[in-house]
Formats: structure tokens, C-alpha cells, sequence
């Protein structure tokens, strides 16, 4: 059997219980990045052992931490970090009864909307041609769907109003390893021929993946 003395405690970790003092809390803080850009993370729900808090827009977070009976002697945390666009981190750390200070880079999991374009009538001109530039880290692989939310203004010669009409956008391009391009045609009729319908001058590009991320961009044309 080991038994370690406040010495072999100094020694093996760096902290001096007895110089010290134990304190039933702990000042824990630290920064949140996003690992690919090194850009803080927002909002991300910081939780040790069910105690929480959220990082602000400098991605920096502060926690008052109280200490249970066993982590007063040096017992790992369970750590979790999470955010809705990232990939959650679950990890332990050493909590120690004094300050301590835990940054952490998080894996950005949604795609990205770049970029959307309308190119005009196609040939037909029945349709105007839109086109969106998809980018995830995780590859063009994971991209599931993307979806163009049109709204329409919608002319039946009785009424008029506004509808919003989701259209399904197509891979036409892989662009490199972790972008695509994608396209829709926009009807300017209804389905039965009956009244023309004109979509405004913005879109709402939707993205999905297959690790369950959601992306969108709001695009004025």
C-alpha cells in the first residue's frame, strides 16, 4: 500500500497542502477557440461536474468552483464543453484549491455557407438559376442537403400574398475536399400554371450534415 505524506503530494504535483490551506472553492478560468481559425467561441455552456457557466464574446469563462470532499486531494474533474455548432469536448482536469486556468479548442462541426449567387433566367425562363457555395471541415462527404428557403410573392389574380417555398438544392460541383457547389432553379409560376409567383430578392440557405450540424446564411441579391 502507497501512502503519500503532504511532502509526496508537493512533490508529485506542484501544490503544497499544508503551506496552502484547503478551500472549498476553487477559482477555475480559461479561454475557448475555435481550433481550425483560433477565433474565441461565444456561448459555449462550460460545466465541471454539473457546476456551469458560459463563455463571453472573447470566448473567456469564470467559475467559481465547490470543491467536493474528494477533489480537495487532488481527484480528477469531469470536464464538458459544448456548443451547438461544435463537437462536444468531454475531458477530465486536476482541480486545484486555488486558481486555476484551462484553455481549450473546440472542433467546429456545421457547414458553412460561403457563398450564393442568382445567375439569371434559365433557359426555359420558367426558373432563375441559384447557386450556393457549401464548405464543412469535416469534407463535401458530410454534407447531407442543402435547402434554398424562397420567399414568394404570389399573384393568383383574387388575392395576392407571401409565401415561403423551401426548394431542394443539387451538388453540381465538388470545388476541393471540403467544398461544393450547389444549385437550384426558382419557379416563377405555380405548379398548376395558374398565377405567376415572383421571388424576392433574398434567400435563406439552409445546410445539413451527417453528424447532425445545421448551417444557414441569409443572402440579399
Amino acid at each position: 500500500m502507497l501512502v503519500l505524506t503532504a511532502c509526496d503530494t508537493e512533490r508529485l504535483t506542484g501544490f503544497n497542502y499544508q503551506a496552502n490551506g484547503i478551500s472549498q472553492t476553487a477559482k477555475i478560468s480559461g479561454r475557448v477557440v475555435n481550433i481550425f481559425t483560433s477565433e474565441p467561441v461565444e456561448d459555449v455552456i462550460v460545466s465541471f461536474r454539473g457546476q456551469s457557466t458560459v463563455t463571453n464574446d472573447a470566448g473567456e469563462y469564470s467559475l467559481d468552483y465547490l470543491l467536493a470532499a474528494d477533489e480537495e486531494f487532488n481527484k480528477p474533474v469531469d470536464a464538458i464543453f459544448s456548443n451547438e455548432n461544435f463537437f462536444e469536448l468531454d475531458t477530465t482536469f486536476i482541480v486545484f484549491p486555488t486558481q486555476n486556468n484551462f484553455d481549450v479548442k473546440l472542433v467546429y462541426g456545421a457547414p458553412i455557407i460561403t457563398d450564393s449567387e442568382r445567375l439569371g433566367l434559365s433557359s426555359d425562363e420558367l426558373h432563375i438559376i441559384l447557386r450556393a457555395t457549401i464548405f464543412d471541415y469535416q469534407g463535401v462527404n458530410d454534407i447531407d442537403s442543402v435547402v434554398a428557403q424562397t420567399w414568394y410573392y404570389w399573384d393568383n389574380g383574387v388575392n395576392d400574398k407571401t409565401v415561403i417555398e423551401p426548394i431542394q438544392m443539387t451538388q453540381i460541383t465538388v470545388i476541393d475536399a471540403n467544398s461544393a457547389l450547389y444549385e437550384a432553379f426558382l419557379p416563377l409560376q405555380t405548379a398548376d400554371g395558374y398565377g405567376n409567383i415572383i421571388p424576392s430578392e433574398q434567400n435563406i440557405i439552409e445546410a445539413f450534415d451527417k453528424s447532425d450540424f445545421y448551417g444557414w446564411g441569409f443572402f440579399k441579391y
